[in-house]
C-alpha cells in the first residue's frame, strides 16, 4: 500500500517525535497563573496531585508533583476556586494528555458549585423545606418510587437494577 502523498512541506513523523516536537513547542509557552475551580481531585498512590482547574468555558488539567503536593498548606479542596501558577504546560506522549505542572496553589474563595449548593441550602431552609418534622416516614416497603433523573441516566438503571 502506498502511503497518502505529502506536501511540499510536511514531512511524515512517528507520533512520539510529533510528541517531542510539542513537547518542545509547549516548553517555550513558559509558566504563569490560572484561577479557576477544583474539579476531579484525586491523589495517585505515588503521592501526586492530579485536578482540573475550570470556569464555565474550559477545563484544564493539571498535575502537582509530590513533592510539591506535601508542601501545600492549605491544600485545594473539590469545589474550591484557587489561584494556580504552573511552571509548564506539558505533553504526556504515552495518552497524549496535555497537563499544566502546579507549583503553587491558593485559595481565594469558594468555587461556583460549593456557593451554588449553599445558596440552594439556605433557599430550602429558609422555606422551612428540610425541617425534621416535615419528613414523613418512608414506608417500609413503597408501592412507587419517583426518580428524578434524565431519561438514559445511569441513575435511573441503577434503581431499576436494584429493585428487579
Amino acid at each position: 500500500m502506498d502511503p497518502l502523498p505529502i506536501g511540499r512541506h510536511a514531512a511524515l513523523e512517528t507520533p512520539s517525535g510529533l510528541a517531542a516536537r510539542l513537547r518542545l513547542a509547549l516548553a517555550g509557552l513558559g509558566g504563569g497563573w490560572v484561577e479557576g475551580e477544583v474539579r476531579g481531585l484525586r491523589v495517585s498512590s505515588r503521592g501526586h496531585a492530579y485536578l482540573d482547574i475550570c470556569d464555565a468555558d474550559a477545563t484544564l488539567h493539571c498535575v502537582v508533583w509530590r513533592g510539591t503536593w506535601q508542601g501545600l498548606r492549605p491544600r485545594p479542596e473539590e469545589g474550591a476556586l484557587v489561584q494556580a501558577r504552573f511552571g509548564r504546560v506539558d505533553l504526556y506522549p504515552p495518552s497524549g494528555n496535555l497537563a499544566l505542572v502546579l507549583e503553587e496553589v491558593r485559595a481565594t474563595g469558594e468555587g461556583e458549585l460549593l456557593r451554588r449548593q449553599a445558596e440552594t441550602l439556605a433557599r430550602l431552609a429558609a422555606d422551612g423545606l428540610l425541617d425534621a418534622s416535615r419528613k414523613p416516614p418512608l414506608p417500609r416497603f413503597p408501592r412507587r418510587v419517583g426518580i428524578v433523573a434524565g431519561a438514559d441516566s445511569d441513575a435511573l438503571a441503577d434503581v431499576v437494577k436494584a429493585i428487579r
